[in-house]
């Protein structure tokens, strides 16, 4: 996992985990990180498949063409919304 720049876990409330006094939150992420993983993607609440799938397709468009891993996520997301795929 040390080499492992960025994980994307894509299922729904992937980010949730239990709140531990001292701790913080304690979730499948910080595992993630606890392994030497870089970077987490995942989420805090139920996502549509449809969605996801649109929002990381477009996402690793961003990452091929050397935006930082915020800059794709946060163009990707623009992208979806921008799309009429929200009306549908």
């Amino acid at each position: 996992m040390n080499a492992t720049k960025l994980v994307i876990i894509s299922a729904c409330e992937t980010g949730q985990g239990e709140l531990v006094a001292k701790e913080g939150v304690i979730s499948l992420s910080r595992a993630f990180a606890y392994a030497g993983c870089a970077s987490t993607i995942n989420s805090l609440w139920k996502a549509d498949d449809q969605a996801t799938a649109a929002i990381l397709r477009r996402l690793y468009v961003y990452l091929r063409e050397g935006e930082t891993q915020a800059r794709a996520l946060q163009l990707a997301k623009l992208d979806y919304l921008r799309s009429d795929a929200i009306n549908n």
